[in-house]
Order: C-alpha cells, then sequence, then structure tokens
C-alpha cells in the first residue's frame, strides 16, 4: 500500500507537497471534486515527476478549457491525468522511468483565477477521451494496490552485525 503522502512525493520529489482538496470534496455548485488538488509549498512552478515507470498517453499544451494545459500518464492498468500545468516537458507516446521529469505545476485553465498554482490530478480505468472514463477515488482504488515506488524507500545498510 502507498500512502497519499508518498504519492504526492513521487510527483513532486519532496515531502512539501500537500494535499489541499481531496476527492469527493463538495463544490459550490453543489458537485464533488472528481479529484485531488495538491501544492508544493515551496515555490509557485514546482517539477513534477512521474511517480512510477509510465507511458505518457496524452498532452495537451493549449489552453481551450478549465483543464488548462495537462498530460496524462499510464501506470499498469491506470490512467492519472494531471491538469492546470505551466510547463509539460514529454511527448505522447514517450515511456518514463519513475523519477522522470513530466513538466512544472502551473496555473493554467480554471486555475489561473484562484490565489496560487496547484496540481489537479485524476485515476481513471480508461484514458483521455474514451467515454467510459469516469474518475474514481484513489483511497479505495488506487493508493492501495500499489507499493512505494523503489526510489522512494530509504535502503539501510548495516555494517559489523552477524
Amino acid at each position: 500500500m502507498i500512502t497519499r503522502k508518498q504519492f504526492l512525493k513521487g510527483i513532486y520529489g519532496t515531502d512539501t507537497a500537500v494535499l489541499t482538496s481531496p476527492y469527493g470534496a463538495p463544490r459550490p455548485n453543489g458537485r464533488i471534486h472528481v479529484g485531488e488538488d495538491a501544492d508544493d509549498i515551496t515555490g509557485d512552478h514546482p517539477r513534477l515527476y512521474a511517480p512510477y515507470n509510465c507511458i505518457v498517453t496524452h498532452v495537451r499544451n493549449d489552453l481551450v478549457d478549465d483543464r488548462g494545459k495537462f498530460l496524462e500518464i499510464k501506470i499498469g492498468t491506470w490512467y492519472i491525468i494531471m491538469q492546470h500545468d505551466f510547463e509539460i516537458r514529454v511527448r505522447d507516446g514517450q515511456r518514463l522511468e519513475a523519477g522522470s521529469l513530466l513538466g512544472l505545476q502551473g496555473g493554467s485553465g480554471k486555475a489561473i483565477n484562484q490565489y496560487r498554482s496547484h496540481l489537479h490530478y485524476e485515476f481513471a480505468k480508461y484514458p483521455y477521451g474514451d467515454p467510459r472514463r469516469k474518475a474514481i477515488n484513489p483511497v479505495l482504488y488506487f493508493y492501495p494496490f500499489f507499493t512505494p515506488p523503489k526510489y522512494l524507500v530509504k535502503t539501510v545498510i548495516v555494517s559489523g552485525l552477524r
């Protein structure tokens, strides 16, 4: 099992990332939040990293709707979309190792009018554009079934023990 904090550390590469809005949080329009929002409190455009080995399945660098610039990665059988990016440094079809740079967090799309930039991410079983796509609660369906990426687990070697 991976914790949300470990997952965020995988994305940001630091322990300073915080969850700012969980899945299911109420919205002013009566709907619920269908993703999670996070922010690295150390700056406006922190780097975003691939939390696991993955394939980039979609990149959009325009600002035509609320999502702003976004990318989608596939980890195993899961798709994770990352929205409101400032700068994307990967391309469609690119295979990445865990810890590879994806881009920079931003405030594009609907986030442009908010007080600071953040990352909105959603988990789904189907890719962007598929009519069957529906965001799922990662606390129930993703985090319990993944282990922390190996590069996040500290290995302690103790010598001289018998």
